[in-house]
């Protein structure tokens, strides 16, 4: 059997992969305007407003495509919502494709070395963003560096799933850690790289270089530390397309179940809420709210609050589910349930009140309502045999990724139709109470106990 320490180093390892990976993803969203500036102008005809201190200001000079300027330039669209969606396209539609395709690898003994190879092409990709000479060449590595993406999270998830079979939710709780890490640092880094945003993308580089060394020695390693029963989840069969076909009638016919559609229809809507809340924060306490120091208290916010909701929800999600009436995926779904029941209208709070008041509520309702994702991901897989499980998350990732991202740019729209604060109260706390209600509805559905497929193969519906 693996030792603790193998264990807490292979989840330390995966971490702070997933936090890369993160960090990634916000990275463009703050320095976008550097970006565009430096990088490429204006994007596809839209031209944008050069501003490179008072003097620029006045000038009222326009980039136009192809144009470059000095590192201190930024630009100021008139509407920024063609470039944020350039950028996030270009990064969920790979992302959530290769997804899928490493959920099936996740289920193998070579997920590792698919892994560090992903990894390895993610910090390529980031050096070489600075010396892109046009918009074309940053479109070309965002949609590299999102399929290379793509591998992280299944295979993290099933490799964590399997190490920690009586601690999974608690474990997947310090390994989301990096979400709200990996957003407070791209708003540091951001800071720190205002004037010399090229800076941050070889950070990133290096931060990808350091995870791709840490997961070969862990591969290297992997036969002294840890058993192939660990590494290899259930039964290694050849892979064909018989077989996947198989597995995917299999995942189907439980997926389509009512307690399972809600699962996932629940964590629809939370997801899109968490991106809603995470793209439009700044922007929203700092000009809608009026507060200019609101970068400060927002830099905090993931890190405490988030981190200690992530890493409570799981350690309650493992101490309810000791009790027999809550095994199996009960005692998750009681979490998200409650969490977000309590965590909306504590949002809505937020978002009302005036600056500083709101920060200081902020703090509590972001502990409460990120009590979700680590255990979602438990919850929902157990309801699958084990040995379809990285496929499951694959397919769930690939889905939320798609649908939520995508999703949030709603805000736009219901901004213009009411308000921006009318549309944040609609995206955020809404999408987080109707995510409670599927949960309950869910819950309700359950048996009142259910066993947790590690414990006991699930049935195949193909062998009824």
């Amino acid at each position: 059997m693996t030792g603790n320490r193998d264990k807490v180093t292979i989840l330390i390892v995966l971490s702070f992969t997933f936090f890369c990976a993160e960090l990634i993803q916000y990275m463009p969203a703050m320095n976008q305007k550097q970006l565009a500036a430096a990088t490429f102008g204006g994007v596809g005809g839209l031209d944008c407003e050069l501003v490179s201190g008072q003097e620029s200001k006045n000038l009222n000079q326009l980039f136009k495509n192809g144009s470059v300027c000095m590192s201190d330039c930024t630009c100021q669209f008139d509407d920024e919502i063609p470039i944020q969606m350039i950028l996030n396209s270009l990064y969920v539609i790979p992302v959530s494709i290769t997804t899928v395709l490493f959920g099936i690898a996740a289920d193998s003994d070579r997920r590792l070395i698919y892994l560090s190879i992903s990894v390895f092409f993610l910090g390529l990709s980031q050096i070489a963003v600075p010396s892109a000479p046009s918009y074309f060449a940053i479109s070309i590595l965002r949609v590299l560096t999102g399929a290379a993406e793509g591998a992280v999270q299944p295979i993290s998830v099933t490799i964590i799933t399997s190490l920690f079979v009586a601690h999974k939710s608690k474990a997947m709780g310090v390994y989301n850690w990096a979400i709200y890490l990996a957003y407070a640092s791209s708003i540091f880094l951001n800071k720190i790289t205002e004037n010399k945003y090229w800076q941050s993308y070889y950070t990133l580089g290096l931060f990808c270089l350091i995870s791709f060394v840490a997961i070969l020695i862990v591969e290297r390693t992997k036969p002294k530390t840890v058993s192939n029963i660990i590494y290899t989840k259930g039964e290694e069969e050849k892979s064909t397309v018989r077989e996947f076909i198989t597995r995917l009638i299999e995942i189907i016919a439980i997926a389509k179940r009512p307690k399972t559609l809600l699962i996932l229809m629940g964590a629809l809507c939370r997801h899109t809420a968490g991106y809603s809340l995470g793209f439009n924060m700044v922007d929203y306490f700092k000009n809608e709210k009026k507060f200019e120091s609101a970068e400060n208290f927002l830099f905090f916010a993931p890190i405490i609050a988030g981190v200690s909701g992530s890493f409570l929800g799981g350690l309650l999600t493992d101490k309810i589910q000791k009790n027999k009436r809550f095994a199996g995926p009960k005692a998750a779904l009681l979490v998200l349930l409650v969490s977000q029941f309590i965590g909306a209208p504590l949002m809505s709070i937020v978002l009302t009140i005036d600056s500083p008041y709101c920060f200081y509520l902020l703090y509590f309702a972001y502990m409460i309502i990120e009590m979700w994702f680590g255990i979602f991901l438990v919850c929902y897989s157990t309801m699958f045999p084990s040995h379809v499980q990285g496929q499951v998350i694959g397919y769930t990732i690939f889905t939320m990724r798609l649908i939520c991202q995508n999703s949030a740019v709603l805000i736009s729209p219901l901004r213009k139709a009411f308000s921006y604060y009318e549309a944040m109260i609609i995206m955020v706390p809404g999408l987080q109470l109707l995510s409670a209600i599927l949960f309950l509805a869910s819950f309700c559905l359950l048996p009142a106990s259910t066993l947790i497929s590690d414990k006991i193969k699930l049935t195949s519906p193909l062998q009824k």
